[in-house]
C-alpha cells in the first residue's frame, strides 16, 4: 500500500518541528556558559580593584553554577597577580559562590541585594564567610558584615 502524499508531509513536518525542539533544547539546556562570561568579566574587575589595594588573601574564589557541577570559574589571587581559571580543581577555595550566573552578577553589581538573594536561596556560599563579609563591605554589595 502507498503511503498518500498528505501523510508524507504530515510525516515530515513532524520530523522537522521534533528536530528543531531538540536543537533549542540541546543549545539551552542548563548550560551557563554565556552568562558565567559575563559574570567572570564583572567579578574580575570588581577584584581587580581590591587585590591592587592589597585586600585580597592568596588563594582562590570560585564561582559555580551548582553542587557538584564543574560548570563555572575560579578567580585565583596570589601576591604578584590576579588570574581567571575556566577549569575548576580540586585545591580547597577560600570561598565558594553558588548559584545562577544572572543572580550572582546581579548581586555583585549591586542591582540585588547580597543579603536577600542568600537569605531566599536564590544563591549559596561556603568557606571563610569573615573573608566574604569583608570583601562584601569592601565592594559596597553588603551594608553591614557577615559574622
Amino acid at each position: 500500500m502507498k503511503s498518500s502524499p498528505d501523510k508524507k508531509r504530515k510525516s515530515s513536518t513532524s520530523t522537522t518541528v521534533a528536530s528543531s525542539r531538540a536543537k533549542k533544547s540541546a543549545s539551552s539546556g542548563n548550560s551557563h556558559t554565556g552568562e558565567f562570561a559575563a559574570l567572570e568579566k564583572l567579578a574580575h574587575s570588581a577584584l581587580k580593584k581590591l587585590h591592587a589595594d592589597k585586600v585580597l588573601r592568596t588563594g582562590s574564589i570560585v564561582f559555580r553554577a551548582g553542587e557538584g557541577t564543574t560548570e563555572g570559574f575560579a578567580i585565583k589571587a596570589t601576591d604578584q597577580r590576579l588570574s581567571v581559571e575556566r577549569s575548576l580543581g580540586r585545591e580547597p577555595a577560600l570561598v565558594e559562590i553558588i548559584g545562577d550566573p544572572k543572580r550572582i552578577a546581579a548581586a555583585l553589581s549591586g542591582r540585588r541585594d547580597a543579603r536577600q538573594l542568600f537569605f531566599l536561596g536564590g544563591i549559596r556560599v561556603r568557606g571563610d564567610m569573615h573573608y566574604l563579609g569583608e570583601l562584601g563591605l569592601r565592594l559596597g554589595i553588603l551594608k553591614t558584615p557577615i559574622l
